[in-house]
């Protein structure tokens, strides 16, 4: 274990103008003059603990942090020269539960020290009293981790609601940016208990039915993500409480929580006996959901299998009975291409694109391919991978016969002629010949 260190935890003190209040207590503490250290450190603590509400108060419109200062400052004003709305300071904010008993004890352990070495109380022996090193290290720890380093957003009672609003207000935002932003506001100032408290009610209106929560879901999904790429104990959350987790979601949203397992297969692993049985029952019934549940293929022989069947599976059906939504079925087939390309299975994703794109049952879904699937991969096929794509569309009239018979549709030579020019660019040797219906002029 990494032994306490005072600069360290110094550096996340978490207001700005505390931490540079605080190198007057390490600089008293280094030259061994601890008396002066604990006199300060009590001067800071109460200041800090103003600070939180204030910002409370500023930021978040907390109405238990207004009431505090409101309480506080009406005593101030009573008696300008009494000390004792330090005392109801401290009260008002563990009465609230925004401070817990330790927490309470440690200051007033402190304040008790800081009397002692304040006012002129002589010993036995006629001397000040001089705390010992022990003792002023032990009240910098104690505050330092248990009050400074901390966000007041800690002491919210209702901090999910607030997060939830805070994500509506910048859904806006690029996913970069939104990344970061919740990064330096959340992640940097809270610990895992917290998160957690946060993490167990997003993953709620992510995947369980509710109207209230549709208008945001898309952002709340980016979010639960950013959740676990920051914090990945958040997998072992739900293993430890994975009825919660279970029961918290609906098959509407199967689609979202399969992307998810696709990424932290560990995640379904996680989840109770329940959910799996359902889940499965699902994907029997769903071919769309089966095709993008790559996660339940842990090798590659499994895998290569499923590949096999996403191929040969009759895409054609669905322009006859969904016609309208064949943009999402493709985009089922670009999240396959994708999963093969992050695990790695650069061969399989390969022979996956150019023979699902040789399965293009009509002008458009071929466009939609090529621009999809075939394009991007034409700079890493090899001679083989050629010949097999040449091959394809020879013998697809959906294919080759793009912009023809006075359908509104690119002309197939256009992509042809791309691919033409990265087989001249490879110095490739291949017998055109063979694909007569291949047009590039």
């Amino acid at each position: 274990m990494q032994e306490f260190s005072i600069d360290l935890a110094s550096e996340r003190i978490h207001n700005k103008r505390i931490r540079e209040y605080f190198e007057e207590v390490k600089k008293s503490y280094y030259i061994g003059n601890y008396r002066s250290a604990i006199v300060i450190l009590y001067t800071i603590t109460i200041t800090d603990l103003v600070y939180k509400l204030i910002e409370l108060k500023d930021t978040y419109s907390d109405k238990r942090a207004t009431d505090i200062l409101q309480t506080i400052e009406q005593l101030q004003t009573n008696n300008p020269k009494s000390p004792d709305w330090e005392s109801k300071l401290v009260e008002e904010l563990f009465k609230r539960k925004m401070l817990d008993a330790s927490e309470k004890n440690n200051i007033e352990a402190l304040k008790n020290h800081r009397h002692l070495c304040a006012h002129p109380i002589i010993t036995q022996n006629y001397e000040l009293y001089n705390p010992t090193k022990e003792n002023a290290r032990s009240h910098i720890r104690n505050i330092l981790e248990g009050i400074l380093v901390k966000s007041p957003i800690l002491w919210m009672k209702k901090i999910f609601d607030e997060f939830k609003n805070y994500i509506s207000q910048h859904k806006d935002l690029s996913v970069p940016i939104l990344k970061s932003e919740i990064k330096n506001k959340y992640f940097s100032k809270l610990n895992e208990k917290v998160i957690s408290q946060i993490f167990k009610p997003l993953w709620k209106i992510c995947f369980k039915t509710d109207n209230r929560s549709n208008e945001n879901r898309d952002t709340n999904i980016k979010v639960l993500y950013f959740f676990l790429d920051e914090q990945p104990q958040l997998v072992d959350l739900i293993d430890s409480e994975k009825d919660y987790f279970s029961k918290n979601t609906d098959k509407k949203y199967y689609h979202r929580l399969i992307t998810l397992f696709n990424k932290y297969y560990k995640i379904y692993d996680n989840l109770n006996y329940t959910f799996k049985y359902r889940f499965n029952e699902a994907i029997k019934e769903d071919f769309e959901l089966k095709t993008i549940s790559m996660f339940l293929h842990k090798d590659s022989i499994s895998l290569s299998k499923h590949i096999q069947e996403i191929i040969t599976y009759n895409w054609r059906d669905h322009r006859e009975k969904e016609f309208i939504s064949f943009r999402h079925k493709e985009e089922i087939l670009v999240n396959v291409r994708n999963y093969l390309k992050d695990k790695g299975y650069d061969d399989l994703m390969k022979k996956f694109c150019i023979e699902i794109f040789g399965e293009s049952y009509m002008y458009e879904v071929a466009t939609h391919r090529f621009d999809e699937l075939i394009e991007p991969l034409l700079n890493s096929l090899e001679q083989s991978d050629f010949e097999l794509l040449l091959k394809k569309i020879n013998n697809n009239d959906q294919i080759y016969g793009r912009g023809r018979k006075g359908f509104e549709y690119r002309m197939a030579e256009e992509d042809n002629k791309k691919i033409k020019d990265v087989i001249d660019k490879k110095n490739l040797d291949i017998d055109f010949t063979k694909y007569p219906r291949f047009k590039y002029e």
